[in-house]
């Protein structure tokens, strides 16, 4: 019995320590489109608001990640993964 109570004590903890881990992150992702923001203000000026299209988005990010030094591959692969509808199967 005594350690059942510890297990689902432990299980509490892991939950809080999750949850906790996933505000941060949430957190973080915010910070980070704020500063975002700010860099499209900064760099393309009056045009940063009319940055709709995904692809003037992720040209921006792309010449971003070039100033900065990100490695090509790691940059090419984050947006590999990310496809538009109309290239999916079956569509």
């Amino acid at each position: 019995m005594c350690s059942l109570l510890q297990e689902r004590d432990q299980q509490k903890q892991r939950a809080q320590e999750q949850t906790k881990r996933a505000d941060d992150l949430h957190v973080e992702n915010l910070r980070l489109q704020v500063e975002l923001a700010r860099y499209q203000k900064w760099y393309y000026g009056p045009r940063a608001d009319r940055l709709r299209s995904s692809g003037d988005l992720l040209q921006m990010l792309l010449d971003f990640a070039a100033e900065t030094g990100a490695p090509a591959e790691t940059t090419r692969t984050m947006f590999r993964h990310r496809r538009s509808p109309s290239t999916s199967c079956g569509a």
